[in-house]
């Protein structure tokens, strides 16, 4: 992708690690809010494929409205089912309508499209474009950040920054940087996706098994598109494999080998993924050296489904608002960063508190079986659940355990 310019430009305002969702987001608020000198780098070149379940989960609408990108959904369909099997319990089954903008339901699209839509529209904004470079070193000297690249080829740059902002994943090399370690095994998932050709291909849909052949905590996963391709994918604790419960690649083909009902085909394009959970965030913001962490390499991911697309758009949004406003005006960027961290975690915080608290509440298989029972007599409950799965819709506060409860025994 060369949509911009790739002169050289050795200093930014902002330079952002990682042009996932999350970065790029980031990227698109603060070109938006008028800060032109903004470098987006990344090692891969767009489009690229990143392991997921590519499930778009509703919030994000209202991120890509705020951004002036809503049309980045056009011609897409929400899904209009989603299904939760647990153990012997009978399938909950919500279902949507495709065409519903208030429907709880998101869509299905591969992170190959929907990533690359979101970098080239920051590219088309202005960014600078320095994907197909990666980060090797980071170092902050004289209140400014020094950035060491590295090309596919071995070329090298130099590049500096005043604000460093982090978004470049699981292993972030700007986390790194900033002395964070990383999720200890019991806040960190993995997961291993692939893809198929679905038996339905005209509508959307969203399937979650949890089952006695697989490990737990976990679950597999069986998201169709409307276009007829089928992500199919199964993730759990880390410290699931030191248990010795599976190889990943075995469990995928096994799992497959029993949902022929709805998709066909050998399966193809493996990825594994790492996942670190919210329930161990480090610090988000880090004004005394000009930078921020946003999406995976925050550790911004659901500790009860592994979903991160919503939260690291949202954690780059906000960012790039409140960076935005203050860069333009000549503010000290200091004060920006630390907005950010106090919006998003008061706002994500407690969310983030009560999915761990979820999962682990889930986790025996009598409890799962029990709640599917009463989310399948009770579409307000399931729609409760779905929030906590993935996500709220902004502006509307986050659901607590408290609505989920009231719901499942009718008060709410």
């Amino acid at each position: 992708m060369a949509i911009s310019s790739n002169r050289e430009h050795d200093h930014f305002s902002a330079a952002i690690v990682g042009a996932g969702p999350a970065g790029a987001t980031c990227a698109n608020a603060l070109l938006r809010a008028g800060v032109s000198d903004v470098a987006l780098i990344d090692r891969a070149r767009f489009p690229r494929d990143k392991s997921c379940g590519d499930g778009i989960g509703p919030g994000v609408v209202p991120i890509l409205d705020a951004l002036d990108l809503g049309h980045l959904l056009e011609g897409r369909k929400r899904a209009i089912n989603f299904t939760i099997a647990a153990f012997q319990a009978s399938p909950a089954v919500f279902t949507g309508a495709a065409d519903d903008p208030d429907s709880p339901l998101g869509y299905v699209i591969p992170r190959f499209t929907f990533d690359d839509a979101l970098c080239r529209a920051a590219m088309e904004r202005g960014a600078h474009d320095l994907t197909g470079w990666a980060l090797s070193d980071a170092e902050y000297t004289q209140g400014r950040w020094h950035l060491s690249l590295k090309g596919a080829s071995g070329d090298r740059r130099l590049v500096t920054a005043d604000v460093l902002i982090g978004a470049d994943g699981a292993r972030s090399r700007v986390r790194r940087a900033l002395g964070q370690p990383f999720n200890a095994d019991a806040h960190t998932g993995v997961a291993i996706r692939a893809y198929g050709d679905a038996v339905d291909t005209a509508n959307a849909s969203l399937r979650l098994d949890i089952r006695e052949d697989l490990p737990r905590p976990g679950y597999a996963w069986l998201f169709t598109d409307e276009r007829g391709l089928a992500n199919v994918g199964w993730g759990a604790l880390a410290t699931c494999f030191k248990d010795g419960q599976g190889k990943l690649d075995a469990l995928l083909d096994h799992y497959a080998a029993t949902r022929t009902d709805r998709i066909r085909g050998p399966l193809r394009d493996h990825s594994t993924a790492i996942l670190p959970f919210a329930s161990r965030l480090p610090p988000l913001a880090y004004p005394e050296r000009s930078a921020a962490l946003i999406g995976d390499a925050a550790s911004m991911i659901n500790p009860l489904t592994g979903e991160g697309i919503f939260y690291g758009m949202l954690a780059g949004l906000w960012l790039g608002e409140e960076l935005g406003a203050a860069l333009k005006r000549g503010g000290n960027p200091s004060e920006a960063l630390s907005a950010y961290e106090q919006r998003y975690m008061a706002y994500l915080g407690r969310h983030f508190r009560e999915t761990h608290l979820l999962r682990v509440a889930l986790s025996p298989p009598a409890a799962m079986s029990l709640f599917c029972r009463i989310a399948a007599r009770s579409p307000h409950t399931f729609r409760r659940f779905i929030e906590f799965m993935f996500g709220p819709v902004p502006p509307r506060k986050p659901a607590t355990l408290v609505d989920l409860a009231m719901a499942a025994v009718g008060l709410r």
